[in-house]
């Protein structure tokens, strides 16, 4: 979870980030690397994050497609600046 708290800060936290300039790459490059890492990591642990079923954490599969969406938004995002 704390993956998952990191990646939701940095992207939320793009909004803020200069849309000219250099300021953004480093931005950019932090969190393409902790999303990059989320996926990673869900896709080696996808059955056991599915099996777990607790009050605090669910894993459903629309979980993956949010995962997949912010990373497509990432590099449109990316394209747009560059």
């Amino acid at each position: 979870t704390i993956l998952l708290d990191r990646s939701q800060q940095l992207f939320s936290g793009l909004r803020d980030v200069p849309q000219f300039g250099q300021q953004w790459q480093p931005y950019f490059q932090r969190t393409f690397e902790v999303y990059t890492k989320l996926w990673k990591f869900q896709q080696v642990h996808r059955a056991v994050l599915e099996a777990i079923k607790t009050e605090r954490f669910t894993f459903k599969r629309y979980d993956i497609g949010e995962i997949a969406s912010k990373i497509g938004q990432l590099y449109y995002h990316y394209y747009l600046r560059t």
